[in-house]
C-alpha cells in the first residue's frame, strides 16, 4: 500500500495472474481526515475480501517516512 496526502494505492499481487491495482483518491477539496477515513475504509474492504478467500497476514514491512507499507498475506491451507 502506498499512501500520500491525496491518494492511496493498493496493489494485490498473487503468484498467478496480473496484479490487481486499486486507487483511492480524495477530491482536491478533500481534507486530510477525509483521505485517511476513505483509505481506512477501503483497506478494511480489501482485507475483509482477502480474509474471506482464506488469506491471513503473515508479515509487514516498510511504511516509515512516507515509504510504501507492504502486507504479506498467505493463503492458509
Amino acid at each position: 500500500m502506498l499512501e500520500s496526502r491525496l491518494v492511496t494505492r493498493i496493489v494485490i499481487a498473487r503468484s498467478w495472474g496480473i496484479p490487481e491495482e486499486l486507487e483511492i483518491t480524495a477530491g482536491l477539496t478533500g481534507s486530510e481526515a477525509t483521505v485517511v477515513e476513505e483509505s481506512a475504509k477501503k483497506m478494511q474492504q480489501v482485507l475483509t475480501k482477502l480474509y474471506e478467500q482464506g488469506y491471513a497476514i503473515k508479515s509487514t514491512f516498510g511504511g516509515g517516512q512516507g515509504s510504501p507499507s507492504t502486507l504479506v498475506l498467505v493463503k492458509e491451507q
